[in-house]
């Protein structure tokens, strides 16, 4: 999603990966995203696989919870502007700033 260029994101993205493979935003470096206000991304189900927010941009308050064996991958250049509450099994953080609390925590 989002290869190369912006992409604006006008609704709820809900993220499903039931077969382990990856979901990556902004995979080029020449792409970005942005979730517009009022909008959230979440997982619904998503016990395997990666999922990959780089370059991407959210302004209001954003929670992501991955279970099973599922990795977060956050960064580079990711931007949330409200608070975050960001869990999976693996996670990792590469350059992301958050503007609220946040909270991160790997879930076993």
């Amino acid at each position: 999603m989002g290869v190369n260029g912006t992409s604006t994101y006008n609704g709820n993205i809900t993220l499903n990966n039931t077969g382990g493979g990856l979901l990556n935003f902004n995979v080029n470096a020449s792409a970005s995203s942005t979730l517009v206000a009022g909008r959230t991304i979440s997982a619904g189900s998503f016990p395997a696989g990666r999922l990959v927010l780089q370059r991407f941009g959210a302004i209001d308050n954003q929670t992501i919870l991955l279970t099973g064996t599922a990795r977060l991958d956050v960064g580079p250049g990711a931007s949330f502007a409200g608070n975050v509450d960001f869990r999976a099994p693996q996670m990792y953080l590469n350059g992301v700033t958050v503007g609220g609390p946040a909270s991160w925590k790997n879930r076993e």
